[in-house]
């Protein structure tokens, strides 16, 4: 056996099929949740996994065409088949189940930010460009959509939950959430700058070009890295954001330069999220570490 192969192989078919992309809500979530102390269980987390991982896979359904030149063909399981809509109604129903015993207003809102994610990439009863406006196909609109979608439900999603009332670190939380995801979303425009274009879409690096959007990603990061830190000193939000910031400023800038010199950026933009998980983790540890040495 080449293990070697076999790691590719099955680092392909994760990528590819966005199945790390379902976990990072989880990873998000529990990290934030150490600063808002909300009482969460298992059956939540899982919720979430269901429900993120309906929501990527209704997007590789939608985005088959641009798919088709960004990612390599013989990792793609997921098309725009019967067997990926059965997936779909898989995760949503499993999300629905789940979601029952929060109440009938939970279920409701559950219903509504899953109706407003299809909307970023199904085609809407409107014209854009001459065919049905889909908000994905938006500069700047579908990156300001994306992060702030993302970010709003990742931390409101779980105070509706558990009946709580969301404060200073939830506000807090919700920014920094924007500008992770948005920094993620930019760094993903260029990474699909040869589909995009293909499919005809303009996303903000084929617009402004990508100096200056990789002058904005720059931008973004520092600004994560100085509210992360001031979340942290100010005991708004946990120690594991101090260590985050301090960590994530000297590396994230290294990444971005190493970012731009790759030909091939597709593997890249994957560890970006691998290490990001990584290092929320860590911040994670580092708090609990604290807080038991107190």
């Amino acid at each position: 056996m080449n293990l070697r192969a076999l790691s590719i192989d099955t680092a392909g078919f994760i990528a590819t099929n966005r199945l790390h992309i379902a976990l990072m809500p989880v990873v998000m979530t529990a990290f934030w949740n150490q600063a808002l102390g909300l009482p969460l269980g298992f059956g939540y987390y899982l919720m979430i996994v269901l429900t993120t991982a309906g929501g990527y896979f209704y997007n590789i359904y939608t985005d088959a065409e641009e798919d088709s030149v960004n990612y390599n063909r013989r990792y793609r399981v997921l098309d725009r088949n019967a067997q990926t809509r059965a997936l779909i109604a898989v995760c949503f129903i499993g999300g629905f189940l789940l979601s029952l015993c929060a109440g009938w207003r939970f279920v409701l809102y559950g219903g509504v930010v899953h109706w407003l994610g299809t909307c970023y990439s199904r085609p809407l009863p409107f014209r854009y460009r001459g065919r049905s406006l889909r908000i994905k196909e938006i500069p700047v609109l579908k990156n300001l959509y994306a992060g702030l979608f993302w970010s709003l439900a990742l931390v409101l999603t779980p105070y509706l939950y558990a009946g709580a009332t969301p404060g200073a670190a939830a506000v807090q939380a919700i920014a920094l959430s924007f500008l992770l995801d948005y920094f993620v979303e930019l760094l993903w425009d260029i990474r699909d700058m040869p589909g995009d274009a293909k499919a005809g879409f303009n996303t903000v690096p084929l617009w402004v070009g990508e100096r200056a959007t990789y002058g904005l990603l720059g931008l973004v990061h520092l600004s994560t890295c100085a509210l992360m830190a001031w979340g942290a000193v100010s005991r708004v939000l946990t120690p594991g954001c101090l260590l985050f910031a301090v960590v994530h400023l000297p590396v994230g800038l290294w990444f971005l330069a190493w970012f731009r010199r790759q030909p091939e950026k597709d593997w890249a933009s994957h560890w970006y999220i691998l290490y990001g998980g990584s290092l929320l983790a860590a911040g994670m540890v580092w708090t609990r570490f604290l807080t038991l040495e107190s």
